[in-house]
């Protein structure tokens, strides 16, 4: 479900301008004390995606990441920002024994460091999950074991689906209208208020003298009001 998930989101975004929905959608990734790294992202930025590729640096056992996007800024800044995607299962792997992390996001980040000194970019990686806040038991366990292995810190931040359809507008392209649909048919959505209660005219009437006996016959706001009384 989350590589369908993943491919219908960044296979939509693909299509159209990064200022369209990626900047937007990337501008929301946080570290855990709130800090954004893609807050000033520009919009007029050239992107390039390469979905699920496989990434095996030197002194790196290897990983098969969601989504590599290389991006370049107009001052010639470069990341190189790997997406790992959730839907509902956690991390497919975690901390065991042995030379090298195991760790999902931890095994990713060794790989994307590497791959990122060579191209000299700036290495970010993005966990992008259906949480509603930042899923710090996850990011956590990857950080200690990365600590554990003497492989310093890794920059970790997170996104949720659930920041996207907010950033589709009625003035979208019909494709990011749809996608925004999609995730919101999958409840990918935050909190934003009840709906409208559908307000329906009130029952005028009346009888002289009480009633023996009431009874309701049936009611439906598609027909009409049946009662009687004794």
């Amino acid at each position: 479900m989350e590589d369908i998930l993943t491919s219908n989101v960044f296979g939509a975004l693909k299509y159209f301008s990064p200022e369209s929905a990626l900047v937007p959608f990337l501008s929301k990734a946080s570290f855990a004390q709130g800090e954004k790294p893609f807050e000033d992202l520009s919009a007029n930025v050239k992107v390039e995606y390469k979905f699920w590729p496989w990434v095996q640096e030197s002194d790196c056992d290897g990983c098969e990441p969601d989504v590599l996007l290389r991006i370049t800024c107009p001052n010639d800044r470069k990341f190189l920002v790997v997406v790992e995607a959730k839907y509902r299962p956690g991390k497919s792997s975690k901390e065991e024994a042995g030379e090298h992390p195991n760790d999902q996001l931890a095994r990713e980040w060794e790989n994307l460091k590497r791959l990122a000194e060579k191209e000299l970019c700036e290495p970010l990686l993005i966990y992008l999950t259906a949480d509603v806040s930042y899923p710090a038991q996850d990011i956590e366990a990857s950080q200690r074991e990365l600590a554990n292995k003497n492989r310093g810190k890794a920059r970790i931040s997170w996104l949720s689906w659930r920041h996207l359809p907010a950033l589709i507008t009625d003035d979208s392209p019909e494709m990011l209208r749809d996608l925004a649909e999609v995730l919101r048919r999958l409840n990918l959505t935050f909190f934003q208020g009840f709906s409208t209660v559908e307000e329906h005219p009130s029952i005028q009437w009346t009888f002289s003298g009480p009633p023996v006996y009431f009874e309701w016959i049936y009611v439906s706001p598609e027909e009409p009001l049946r009662w009687r009384f004794q």
